[in-house]
């Protein structure tokens, strides 16, 4: 599960061949009143993919948070961004500036300084079993 791999260390694996999802941050440090711009890509082989699309950020108290609804609001947890979602075959697209995410003190999730760690991938739908590679980005609030 994502939480397994956020205990055992952070990094980023992809095999060909399997759909993935990422979330690219503009930088790795921010600072208090500063904007993450953040960069979202899909791919999918000749079949498509229904299952939850996870897109999450691990905050430093080790707090996961997921964007949901219209604007992006916040809740706490472990949640699907988006649950039960097809991506189509032979999906290929980019989005560059996808998600503006102001950095403000006091705000959620980036309201304090330390470590954040932005995840991103598929697993089969209402479960944590994963049907993608995983996407694991880490920026540093000071």
């Amino acid at each position: 599960t994502f939480e397994f791999i956020s205990e055992i260390g952070m990094f980023d694996f992809t095999v060909d061949g399997l759909p993935f999802v990422s979330i690219t941050p503009d930088d790795t440090r921010y600072g208090m009143g500063d904007t993450i711009v953040i960069d979202i890509a899909a791919e999918t082989s000749a079949y498509a993919v229904t299952g939850d699309i996870y897109m999450l950020i691990l905050d430093p108290n080790g707090v996961f948070w997921t964007p949901c609804g219209p604007g992006f609001s916040w809740t706490l947890g472990f949640d699907p961004f988006l649950p039960a979602f097809t991506l189509p075959a032979m999906l290929d697209i980019y989005y560059e500036g996808f998600w503006e995410l102001p950095v403000t003190f006091g705000s959620i999730p980036f309201g304090e300084t330390g470590q954040y760690h932005l995840f991103a991938g598929i697993a089969e739908q209402g479960t944590l079993d994963p049907w993608s590679d995983i996407n694991i980005n880490e920026i540093t609030v000071e």
